[in-house]
């Protein structure tokens, strides 16, 4: 975890699905004081087993469902807009570092688009232009950078 070194207080909390869910990833976050929540998919997992084992005996934390779903929906809503709009729903590579190189980099992408989106057009060109002109702009111009002599 290459952040952890240079910036350690970037993030408090990581929140990971299932591909992430070993135990030397989750004991490297906890050496570093975050905090980790994994999405658990099968009952079989020796990390749930560990934790009904540590919290065992403690009452848990009721949740408004309002919030929960809202967050799943936001979570279901993101990752739709990844497969759909920016074709993210196919890995090139199989290795797990080309993998993860390829989710951080569709991610990085989606996040500087929103951060230009949000931060650098105007209102009226947001009401005037849809986000798929602009990626197509985008492209536009990055192609033809590619192609100059």
């Amino acid at each position: 975890m290459g952040i952890l070194r240079p910036d350690p207080r970037a993030f408090d909390l990581v929140l990971a699905d299932g591909l992430y869910l070993r135990a030397p990833f989750v004991s490297l976050l906890r050496r570093h004081h975050k905090h980790v929540l994994l999405v658990l998919k099968d009952e079989r997992r020796d990390l749930l087993q560990d934790a009904r084992g540590i919290f065992q005996g403690q009452v848990p934390e009721v949740f408004d469902d309002h919030p929960v779903t809202r967050r799943w929906e936001i979570e279901n809503q993101g990752f739709r807009e990844m497969t759909t709009d920016w074709h993210a729903d196919h890995v090139y590579r199989h290795h797990p570092r080309a993998i993860e190189a390829f989710w951080l980099m569709i991610m990085l992408t989606i996040n500087l688009f929103r951060a230009f989106w949000n931060l650098n057009l105007k209102p009226v060109l947001r009401q005037r232009h849809t986000q798929a002109y602009f990626v197509r702009r985008m492209a536009a111009e990055l192609s033809a950078l590619g192609s100059s002599p």
